[in-house]
């Protein structure tokens, strides 16, 4: 199973994502004195689109997942036999031993816990790992190059409107994040306070 399979939707060169980022920065009105960290927000802008998520599990195709559960159903199967199926003599017959038994249950148990990580069994469930780590670094960027403190506004028909929404706009399609930057935004609230940034 590989980490590294190109994605059409991410797969952007480093270059390429600082260049994009710093032009979006670039159109903020940075306050006098900060013009010149535009580059380093860039930067650090990169290296969080970069980073692995805190709860890390590699990104898996739907087949993968279909790959990973039939493994998950073999091995519990297996290790069920084993354990109340198959005599004694068998088991010294096959060298099977209490670390063999033991590798199959951490391999059971890994493949649950990536399984659970993905929202597997909550089909359709959207995977915005990136701009759960993009959106708090947004804020803190553009907190520091304008001094202004993210917010959201909503006019009279419930729409958001402001020019951090705008920027995380910006942000997100530069990275070619396809999650709603309002939505983002607002879990961004409930879970973070300027005094965590």
């Amino acid at each position: 199973m590989t980490t590294d399979r190109p994605d059409p939707l991410h797969d952007l060169r480093y270059d390429e994502l600082y260049t994009r980022l710093s032009q979006v920065l670039s159109e903020l009105p940075v306050i006098e004195g900060r013009h010149d960290d535009v580059g380093e927000v860039a930067g650090y802008l990169c290296s969080i689109y970069w980073s692995p998520p805190d709860d890390f599990a590699p990104d898996l195709t739907k087949q993968d997942e279909r790959d990973l559960r039939a493994l998950w159903k073999r091995v519990n199967e297996l290790r069920l036999h084993i354990n109340f199926e198959m005599s004694e003599a068998a088991r010294v017959a096959m060298k099977i031993d209490n670390a063999c038994q033991h590798q199959l249950g951490r391999m059971e148990a890994t493949a649950e816990r990536i399984l659970e990580r993905l929202g597997v069994h909550q089909p359709g469930r959207p995977r915005k790992r990136r701009a759960d780590k993009i959106t708090p670094a947004a804020a803190r960027g553009f907190w520091w190059l304008t001094g202004v403190h993210p917010t959201l506004r909503t006019n009279s028909e419930g729409v958001a409107y402001g020019p951090f929404i705008d920027f995380l706009e910006a942000v997100f399609e530069a990275c070619r994040i396809t999650a709603s930057a309002e939505a983002q935004f607002k879990v961004f609230q409930r879970e973070y306070r300027p005094s965590t940034w």
